[in-house]
């Protein structure tokens, strides 16, 4: 199973060829995105046959909430390394 992030998402919607070419080398894996990255990809729709597209498109993925407990636990994980790992910096 492999969980998508919103920006991953964005560049196969695009149909960016580096990204469906890495989900094709895939095969049979099971996609998963989460209920906020949906949220975020509707977010981003123009309009109403956008946000069609997208929702048609979005329908071939399963889509997983974070349960509280698994939350708290990646803000803990988070707040532990994200200093020493430089997790959450987008530039160094």
């Amino acid at each position: 199973m492999i969980l998508l992030d919103t920006d991953v998402m964005i560049d196969l919607l695009r149909q960016y060829p580096p990204a469906v070419a890495w989900l094709d080398s895939l095969g049979e894996e099971e996609i998963i995105l989460s209920g906020f990255v949906v949220m975020e990809l509707i977010q981003g729709c123009r309009n109403k046959a956008e946000q069609e597209k997208v929702e048609r498109e979005l329908g071939t993925y399963g889509v997983a909430w974070p349960s509280p407990e698994a939350c708290d636990e990646a803000l803990s994980v988070f707040a532990r390394y994200h200093l020493s790992h430089g997790l959450g910096n987008s530039m160094p």
